[in-house]
């Protein structure tokens, strides 16, 4: 990466409760951080949902 940035890799799983349902979502997400004023800052950021089935919608507040 550019001078001052940080490409970084994580894997997450994020469970939820929907109607007796208990589903848990996994996958990776990808970061450019971004090194300004002395502090990390998120550039980029790409989230891959890994589930072969998904039975509700998904929004950003799950993940």
């Amino acid at each position: 990466m550019d001078d001052g940035e940080l490409q970084v890799h994580g894997n997450w799983t994020a469970s939820t409760g929907v109607e007796n349902r208990a589903t848990t979502y996994f996958g990776n997400a990808h970061y450019r951080l971004r090194h300004l004023d002395g502090a990390w800052q998120i550039a980029k950021k790409k989230t891959v949902i890994l589930n072969d089935m998904i039975h509700e919608v998904v929004d950003f507040y799950h993940l």
